[in-house]
């Protein structure tokens, strides 16, 4: 990608931005202090970050340097038993609401559909936020809390003070995409899994699915 793609890829992500989060501001404008401009403002630096690291990807072959998605992502197909389904059939299942499990082997491209996913949902406006966390990056700390965790991601509460979160969560303004459970410490993997079970039973109208 040279740097006139680079520029006008950024412009591009920046208006999508702002337009997903300007539909996201409006059903909990009453909840909230801060006004619109500075609610696209904050989010707008966590949407842009995860945005550029999305849109590139280490290979076996570019190890040590990251390509444009666009240009090595291959077309993908899943299995659920005889059922087959290709990439943009689990997109849609997981936009409309379904609680998706995407199982495979290590090295067998679930990092790597999972940003195509992220940033196919960016670009698709619809008023929802999704939320890219990486699991293994929980091992890290002494205490799991995965909330928490979302909520720091995205620096929230620094930005519009306690609560704020909590209520796009209960909003459905989130879709959580939990990368690499596989890659968790196994002493912490039962609470975690009973932490995204939680998040699922607590905010229904949020969009989860999680690999490994």
């Amino acid at each position: 990608m040279n740097d006139a793609s680079t520029e006008v890829a950024a412009h591009v992500a920046t208006q999508l931005i702002k337009d997903t989060l300007a539909a996201a501001y409006a059903p909990i404008s009453g909840y909230l202090s801060v006004k619109q401009g500075q609610f696209i403002e904050k989010f707008s630096s966590y949407c842009g970050l995860v945005h550029n690291r999305s849109s590139l990807v280490r290979t076996l072959y570019s190890k040590n340097k990251a390509v444009p998605l666009e240009e090595v992502y291959v077309k993908t197909r899943f299995l659920q038993g005889p059922r087959e389904f290709s990439d943009n059939d689990i997109i849609n299942r997981f936009a409309s609401g379904r609680r998706i499990i995407i199982k495979g082997n290590g090295g067998s491209g679930k990092t790597v559909f999972l940003k195509y996913l992220w940033i196919s949902r960016f670009l698709n406006i619809d008023g929802k936020i999704p939320i890219l966390i990486e699991l293994r990056r929980l091992n890290d700390l002494q205490s799991i809390d995965l909330i928490s965790f979302c909520r720091n991601e995205l620096q929230s509460d620094m930005s519009f003070g306690k609560g704020v979160f909590e209520k796009l969560c209960e909003a459905g303004r989130f879709e959580f995409i939990f990368d690499g459970f596989d890659e968790v410490n196994k002493s912490s993997r039962k609470a975690i899994e009973r932490q995204i079970i939680l998040i699922s039973e607590k905010y229904r109208d949020c969009c989860i699915l999680v690999s490994g």
